[in-house]
């Protein structure tokens, strides 16, 4: 999870900063990722804002594996490139798994 939101970020970091210049295709191509076709005045106002609609992350925890430390790391880790994230236990998933 962590290295691929990195990359991630770096790339929303470049992205951001051709849009900065103006580079044309870029801004057409972030408005189309990013559903603002209909604002062709729209250019991003942060390298979090790309992020935010393009990644989306996931805390995945269990109830014996997992703590407040690496939840609150992973909910960091989003907030900071700007991902949308959400969090779950999975152990109601696994037991469903196991019953079948």
């Amino acid at each position: 999870f962590s290295s691929v939101a990195a990359i991630v970020s770096v790339m929303c970091h470049l992205v951001y900063e051709a849009c900065q210049e103006s580079d044309h295709q870029v801004l057409r191509d972030v408005r189309k990722v990013l559903r603002k076709e209909a604002e062709p005045d729209y250019v991003p106002s942060s390298p979090q804002e790309i992020a935010s609609g393009i990644l989306h992350t996931a805390y995945m925890g269990s109830e014996k594996a997992s703590t407040d430390a690496t939840k609150g790391r992973a909910q960091t880790l989003a907030q900071e490139i700007g991902a949308y994230h959400s969090h779950l236990l999975i152990d109601p998933l696994v037991k469903a798994a196991l019953a079948v």
